[in-house]
């Protein structure tokens, strides 16, 4: 089974091109690619699993990835895998 996952911030969504989700703009192309993928997909964020979901949902790419992991949802941060 091949999986991917894809940071959120300064990967997927630049942190410093939007002050608040509103000045986000979906991104068709990346949708594009994204669904040609056919495996598994997770956005891995240092942030709530609430700004992963607000940004997916901006960006458009909400049903892009199978799910979300977020520092309130999981035991541990980047980098410390264990």
């Amino acid at each position: 089974m091949i999986i991917f996952i894809f940071d959120l911030d300064d990967t997927i969504l630049m942190s410093n091109t939007y002050s608040k989700y509103s000045d986000i703009e979906p991104d068709e192309y990346m949708k594009y690619l994204l669904d040609d993928m056919y495996c598994k997909k997770f956005i891995y964020t240092n942030g709530t699993y609430g700004h992963g979901e607000n940004s997916l949902n901006a960006l458009q790419l909400n049903k892009s990835f199978d799910d979300i992991f977020a520092r309130d949802t999981l035991p541990f941060m980047k980098p410390y895998f264990q």
